[in-house]
């Protein structure tokens, strides 16, 4: 909607599921599903000073958290923030820009399930864009991202991208 705010949710569930835990166990060696399971989230969202007026010029902040019990959600925590927005330069209205940051805490009955085999960690990574709008028909977006990923033997990534996109 554009207008400043706050969400909460949450469930809780008492269906049956599979426990992560025993999620690679012999089905000898299993104790059974897990009968209850839970999660909360939380959503901000802010639009800054006179821009959050005026939607052809808007800049805000966002945050995102979510946790969950994480014994059958392979989730157990994360966090999304960032800023972004259009008009960054007054030259430049149409053009939009954002910053963002993601934090994943993967659940830890499944990283002890699946470490014996390979390290599996936490993930988490940092991305930024910037859309020059060429003509209302063509714009063109830059994008650089970083992401220490949960594979632990798995190199960080620094990636690029740059696309283009025309309307019709």
């Amino acid at each position: 909607s554009g207008a400043n705010g706050a969400t909460l949710s949450g469930t809780y569930t008492t269906k049956n599921s599979v426990n992560l835990g025993e999620l690679l166990l012999p089905s000898d060696l299993q104790t059974g599903t897990r009968d209850d399971s839970w999660f909360f989230g939380m959503q901000f969202v802010h639009y800054f000073g006179e821009s959050a007026m005026r939607s052809e010029q808007r800049w805000g902040a966002f945050l995102k958290l979510g946790m969950s019990d994480g014994t059958v959600n392979p989730f157990q925590g994360s966090i999304m923030g960032g800023v972004g927005g259009r008009g960054l330069f007054a030259s430049r209205p149409d053009d939009s820009f954002g910053l963002g940051y993601f934090f994943v805490d993967f659940s830890d009955d499944l990283q002890s399930v699946i470490n014996p085999f390979v390290t599996f960690d936490d993930e988490q990574g940092v991305e930024a864009f910037y859309n020059y709008a060429v003509q209302g028909w063509l714009s063109i977006t830059a994008d650089l991202q970083y992401v220490d990923p949960a594979l632990g033997d798995t190199d960080n990534a620094f990636v690029g991208g740059l696309r283009a996109t025309i309307r019709f």
